[in-house]
């Protein structure tokens, strides 16, 4: 979903001066879609730089011009902003954002491997809450979808009481609070889930 992890400090500061010109030449252009692209990309280099209320600034500042910018985008940045939320433990709203770029990207067909990436990270918020607090603040998100997406959002799979998740079924398994020990990190990092966010 989105390259972050795999930067070193040097490409960090590199790509911070690209992706700042990307923007201002799309500022200038009045380019949307372009502008939005840029936010993003700076988003998810505050995220490398551990930054996370910058990243979600400018991954919300995207949100704000991406009316005219095509779903896949949505669902990249919404689910990077739920990324970053998360980064600063707001459950709330990263469960906000990710149920947004899950309900988008299953009305507009978007790639499944963008929906599941969105998915091991509502499955990490639950972890982390436990499940009872889990299930509220779900609910709670739910409620705030546009009521068009309401009923796309998949509560069936997020509600799934982890003992009943079997590898048989693929889409309950990889979408439930298990997440594989040699799975690459959702955190974003590059590492295994068992060398980073395991621990």
């Amino acid at each position: 979903m989105r390259v972050t992890g795999k930067r070193t400090p040097r490409q960090i500061e590199r790509d911070l001066v690209r992706y700042r010109e990307d923007l201002q030449q799309a500022e200038a252009t009045r380019d949307l879609p372009k502008q939005a692209t840029a936010l993003n990309n700076l988003g998810t280099v505050f995220i490398d730089k551990k930054n996370y209320p910058k990243a979600l600034r400018h991954f919300e500042q995207a949100m704000d011009v991406l009316a005219a910018s095509p779903p896949k985008d949505k669902v990249s940045v919404y689910g990077n902003a739920a990324s970053a939320a998360r980064g600063l433990d707001d459950w709330d709203k990263s469960l906000r954002y990710a149920l947004m770029a899950e309900t988008i990207g299953i009305q507009n067909e978007v790639h499944r491997a963008d929906i599941e990436a969105v998915r091991v990270g509502i499955a990490l918020v639950r972890k982390e809450l436990g499940f009872d607090a889990f299930k509220e603040r779900l609910s709670g998100a739910q409620e705030a979808l546009p009521e068009e997406l309401r009923p796309l959002a998949r509560m069936d799979i997020h509600l799934i009481p982890e003992e009943e998740a079997t590898s048989s079924d693929p889409q309950l398994s990889s979408s439930c609070a298990r997440i594989g020990r040699n799975a690459p990190c959702p955190c974003g990092s590059g590492k295994k889930y068992k060398k980073c966010c395991e621990k």
